[in-house]
């Protein structure tokens, strides 16, 4: 994250003041173990760092906004009990309970999923969207960042986001998460 960070200070798009304070370990882990979600190191070394974004529509993974850690579980808590609880999630492999969503914008999340999971087996930690339907985005969370960052670097940059040619960023999100892709 701070590589990206950086990346847009470079650029004259100073970040930094869009994000918020991090948590202790101690105050993850005590709320953490309440749930059944997939959180990893990545996710608990992530929130210590910043607790995501102020802004619910600063959007810095692609189209998303980082969501805090009390917004992503309260997102998760309403997302067990109306979204997935409405749909038999077995015949793509999905176990939503052990997926926390710590991105989204207009009810659209990203999911940080378990290893090994039907959806994408070959993928360490992989990061799959949900809203209307299930697909596999990222193939982990560095390869979301590094996919991300190089979308940034080629596009049309905005404080808000970017543009990129709908082929090149395609091409892009492949070449960083090839085995999600069947490339």
């Amino acid at each position: 994250m701070q590589k990206l960070i950086d990346f847009r200070s470079e650029i004259g798009q100073p970040i930094d003041r869009h994000f918020l304070p991090g948590l202790s370990r101690e105050y993850l882990q005590e709320r953490i173990s309440q749930y059944p979600f997939y959180f990893p190191k990545e996710l608990i070394d992530l929130y210590t760092w910043h607790n995501g974004t102020k802004d619910e529509d600063f959007l810095i993974f692609r189209d998303m906004a980082w969501l805090s850690f009390e917004n992503s579980v309260s997102d998760y808590e309403s997302m067990l009990e109306n979204y997935w609880s409405a749909f038999d999630r077995s015949e793509i492999g999905l176990e939503p309970a052990k997926m926390f969503p710590f991105a989204g914008f207009n009810g659209f999340y990203l999911y940080l999923s378990y290893p090994g999971q039907a959806m994408c087996p070959n993928a360490e930690l992989p990061i799959i969207g949900a809203g209307e339907g299930e697909d596999p985005y990222f193939t982990s969370f560095d390869s979301m960042l590094n996919t991300v960052e190089e979308w940034f670097a080629v596009g049309e940059h905005k404080e808000s986001g970017y543009e990129v040619e709908d082929n090149l960023e395609r091409e892009i999100w492949q070449k960083h998460n090839f085995e999600i892709f069947g490339v």
